[in-house]
């Protein structure tokens, strides 16, 4: 076999054989020769050898090694050297492909003007679309880079004492929680189905905005298929699984118990028992409005539940207390036995409703959207003052009109009237 050599056209190279290359040699000599030091002769020669390059691409020559038949091929269609003689052009053109003949006065060809133009016009969309790209690119970096940095901190991480900073705000330990939510067994599938469906996502998008921005190319079409199949079968799975975690509360139960009051006082005060700043917990999930809050203790395994507080004008004039008890469970005599379980949050004596803001489950006890409210009926006209974290609970639950226009009833006296609870002035706790 023929030795090789390497030669570049336009930029382009190319593998060619020592034959072909003296031929191509030669046939270049000969056509730099008879253009001589005329006007326009080397952008000439420059428009030669970019044709000669796309001839050579065009007939796979990057891809292999260039033979004397691919050189004499490409000289049939650029033309003899004969045609590019000083002076007036052949009558015909060197070749019906090429952009028009050389001209010895002008000094370019108007193919070559129309391709300065377009290749100019070209040049500033290529710019155009680089900036673009890589504005982009960023935004998926800046965007997927913190978000996967906070989904393995707020989902994964326990223990942030070592961190540089604490977090703050609504914080639970998945792995934790779920615990007290579903099946022992299929706790670390779902975790590992959850970081699946959230991190590859975040993961795909620092990969893009990478490749975005450094604009480099790579064989990643069947890792990025793979990635997309894994990403769908957990969406899958996971969706499997809590529709067999649903179904398995989709019957609920209720239980309710009844204080009546025998003598109606005309004032009745409301006041905390056990608070939910005395409790000790580490992680808690925390509903807008905290209209469902829960606090979380790993390391005792108990799970605790904001109570409810509501107050009614009761319509028969009496005066009673309903403890509401609910849960859920697989079947109707389930659910109520669940709920009959739960404990009770609240105690009257005299005139004053003690009342816990928070209640715990009984061990064993998977939580199912478990709920204890206190429902107050006391007839019209009657007044009822609580103190602050009583009245926190209130306010959360129950629509007060505010007569002296403050943002809050806290620590106030109400009335009980038939359109609601309205405040009549500011007054400290009992």
């Amino acid at each position: 076999m023929d030795k090789s050599v390497k030669i570049n056209l336009s930029g382009t190279l190319f593998r060619i054989d020592q034959d072909a290359y003296n031929v191509l040699r030669d046939y270049l000599r000969e056509i730099e020769n008879r253009l001589g030091n005329s006007p326009g002769a080397k952008e000439t020669l420059d428009d030669i050898e970019l044709r000669i390059a796309e001839i050579f691409q065009s007939t796979g020559g990057p891809a292999g090694v260039l033979t004397r038949e691919n050189v004499e091929s490409m000289m049939t269609v650029i033309g003899k050297p004969t045609d590019f003689d000083q002076g007036e052009p052949q009558s015909a053109p060197v070749s019906s492909s090429r952009p028009g003949p050389v001209s010895g006065t002008t000094g370019k060809s108007t193919g070559r003007v129309f391709g300065d133009f377009f290749g100019a016009i070209g040049k500033v969309f290529y710019v155009i679309f680089r900036i673009i790209a890589i504005f982009v690119g960023l935004c998926f970096v800046l965007f997927a880079f913190p978000a996967l940095i906070a989904t393995i901190l707020i989902l994964f991480i326990k223990n942030t004492a070592f961190l540089p900073f604490q977090l703050h705000g609504n914080f639970f330990y998945l792995p934790g929680l779920l615990s007290f939510m579903v099946n022992p067994a299929l706790k670390i599938w779902i975790c590992i189905l959850i970081t699946m469906i959230i991190i590859l996502p975040l993961l795909a998008l620092i990969y893009w905005g990478v490749r975005l921005i450094f604009w480099f190319r790579a064989r990643d079409g069947v890792f990025s298929l793979v990635a997309f199949i894994v990403w769908v079968v957990s969406v899958s799975a996971l969706i499997f699984i809590i529709s067999g975690q649903g179904l398995s509360l989709y019957e609920r139960g209720r239980s309710v118990s009844t204080i009546y009051l025998k003598k109606p006082p005309n004032t009745v005060y409301i006041v905390s028992g056990r608070k939910v700043k005395d409790l000790r917990y580490d992680s808690d999930f925390i509903l807008p409005n905290d209209s469902y809050s829960l606090y979380a203790n790993t390391s005792t395994h108990e799970l605790s539940i904001r109570t409810r507080l509501r107050i009614k004008q009761s319509d028969d004039n009496a005066s009673r207390i309903e403890t509401v008890k609910t849960s859920a469970a697989t079947s109707y005599e389930e659910a109520n036995r669940k709920a009959e379980e739960l404990p009770a949050c609240c105690r009257f004596s005299n005139d004053t409703l003690y009342l816990d803001e928070f209640f715990t489950l009984p061990p064993d006890h998977r939580w199912a959207g478990d709920q204890v409210s206190t429902d107050v009926y006391l007839p019209s006209n009657t007044t009822v003052q609580f103190d602050r974290p009583a009245g926190e609970l209130l306010c959360t639950h129950c629509s007060i009109d505010d007569q002296d226009g403050s943002p809050d009833s806290i620590g106030k006296i109400l009335r009980v009237t038939p359109e609601g609870l309205k405040s009549v002035f500011s007054n400290s706790a009992k």
